[in-house]
């Protein structure tokens, strides 16, 4: 039986999403806020850290960059070498399975 049966428990959750269904959506008070935020024009702020500090950063930055690329380029040489491989097997399958 639609809306729960006999049970009240599952009538009345029944009913909750069916008013949950129901309902409209609420206007969004933050797009407002963004959109207000847009319109500020954009200031640049100097950066808090000191000279020590920023260089840490920087040399971060690049070491994981670095290795971020190493482990790309290993993947592509991966998948580069895979392919070779399967391109030969094959080839040798055709090779040896003519008849004379």
């Amino acid at each position: 039986m639609i809306g729960g049966g006999s049970d009240p428990a599952a009538r009345t959750l029944w009913l909750k999403i069916k008013k949950k269904k129901q309902r409209k959506p609420k206007k969004n008070n933050r797009s407002k806020s963004l959109e207000a935020e847009e319109k500020q024009p954009f200031e640049v702020v100097e950066s808090e850290l000191d000279e020590k500090t920023h260089a840490e950063l920087k040399l971060l930055y690049r070491n994981s960059s670095e290795t971020v690329l190493f482990a790309k380029e290993m993947q592509w040489k991966t998948v580069g070498s895979t392919l070779v491989v399967y391109v030969i097997l094959i080839a040798i399958g055709k090779f040896i399975s003519r008849d004379p």
